[in-house]
């Protein structure tokens, strides 16, 4: 059975649905890591540097969705850009501030920001609505993938 098919099986709406995918998804993710790593103890795959060894380490990490609290601001313990979809649920509950720069060379530069406060002050119905929100864009920028 396709990858399309499994997750054809288990779509749909809610957040049940949306664990079973993930769930789906790191039990393949675990077994391929399994079989990378008995590959690298019998040396049909070989370690040659540190960055080899970590490349496993990161794809263990990600696949039990640990972190070593290590991550800086920036490179690869940064959070990922927001979408415009996503930008678009959180704006629809919080106050945004857009402050505008001009750059030395000329360019204009719009950084969003919110307070943490106003994220704080949302109540557990608010958040609800947003997580829902964004799972439903979620899936529809997914749906749009496997077509």
């Amino acid at each position: 059975m396709s990858v399309k098919d499994e997750v054809e099986k288990i779509k749909g709406t809610g957040s049940s649905n949306v664990e079973a995918i993930a769930q789906e998804f790191n039990g393949v993710a675990g077994d391929l890591l399994k079989k990378a790593l008995s590959d690298i103890k019998s040396g049909n795959i070989q370690i040659r540097d540190t960055t080899d060894l970590e490349k496993v380490y990161r794809i263990y990490k990600d696949v039990n969705g640990l972190t070593d609290g290590m991550q800086g601001t920036e490179g690869e313990g940064a959070l990922p850009e927001l979408n415009a979809g996503q930008e678009h649920v959180i704006e629809q509950r919080v106050k945004v501030n857009t402050q505008t720069e001009t750059t030395a060379n000329g360019d204009v530069k719009q950084t969003k920001t919110i307070k943490l406060s106003d994220l704080a002050d949302l109540s557990s119905e608010d958040v609800s609505a947003m997580m829902h929100e964004h799972e439903k864009k979620a899936n529809n920028e997914n749906a749009k993938e496997l077509l």
